[in-house]
């Protein structure tokens, strides 16, 4: 089956050829574009998995979504539970994903569950946090000291002054 993609930049007007579900989707996606909405969300086997979305006129991205981690785990317990000859190809081709994000995640698994070394999602989450705590406290820091500079240089020019 040909899926044909079309975007008529004279009006507008999003337009999808084929009779597939990612044509039925794409479809709906559009009409939801069409009626004002600027997104729309594509699913496939329940998962959120593409976002389409208006990037100017005439203009319109569809881009992947990041997969729910329960999504993300069930395929990462079917691909280590996988019986011989089926190729972590085919289990990604079955989830709609592509082959090496499936190697990713199996990676990133295998860390997480202490099996291989590296910093875990959790760890990384800490670090990101930490990182983004520090920099306030840095500008924050820089705020006061900033402050206290004015403060001192008003209170040595008032200092100077004679009132009668």
């Amino acid at each position: 089956m040909k899926l044909t993609l079309r975007l008529d930049s004279d009006n507008d007007a999003f337009a999808v050829d084929g009779e597939s579900e990612v044509a039925r989707l794409l479809r709906k996606t559009a009409d939801a574009i069409e009626e004002g909405h600027s997104s729309g969300l594509l699913h496939r086997s329940g998962h959120l998995i593409w976002l389409a979305r208006e990037v100017g006129p005439g203009r319109m991205a569809i881009v992947p979504k990041p997969c729910p981690q329960e999504f993300r785990d069930d395929v990462v317990r079917v691909a280590r539970e996988r019986e011989s000859g089926v190729t972590l190809a085919q289990i990604a081709k079955d989830f709609g994903i592509h082959e090496m994000t499936l190697q990713k995640w199996l990676r990133r698994a295998a860390i997480d569950e202490g099996r291989t070394p590296g910093t875990t999602s959790t760890e990384s989450a800490d670090l990101r946090e930490l990182r983004k705590r520090n920099r306030l406290l840095e500008q924050e820091n820089e705020v006061l000291r900033r402050a206290a500079a004015y403060l001192s240089q008003a209170s040595l020019q008032g200092k100077g002054s004679t009132r009668s």
